[in-house]
């Protein structure tokens, strides 16, 4: 995710640079903080659902209907 974690560091005068700055910096964000969205950008609950050969599927609900979000096979 791209420029949603900016903060500001303040860096001193040194002999590179002439002047002091206040510089934006991209921090990183927690994965907890990051949710699957939909084709309208709105944000859906994944669910796994475990298939008889052992395989899982990640399901969201839309309208009632169970949509196909990805397979995962088992190794």
């Amino acid at each position: 995710v791209e420029g949603v974690n900016i903060r500001k560091k303040h860096v001193k005068k040194t002999q590179k640079m002439q002047t002091a700055q206040i510089i934006d910096r991209e921090m990183p964000i927690h994965i907890s903080n990051v949710s699957f969205c939909n084709g309208e950008g709105k944000p859906i609950s994944v669910s796994v659902r475990m298939l008889e050969n052992g395989n899982k599927e990640l399901i969201y609900s839309e309208n009632g209907k169970d949509v196909l979000l990805r397979s995962i096979n088992k190794r």
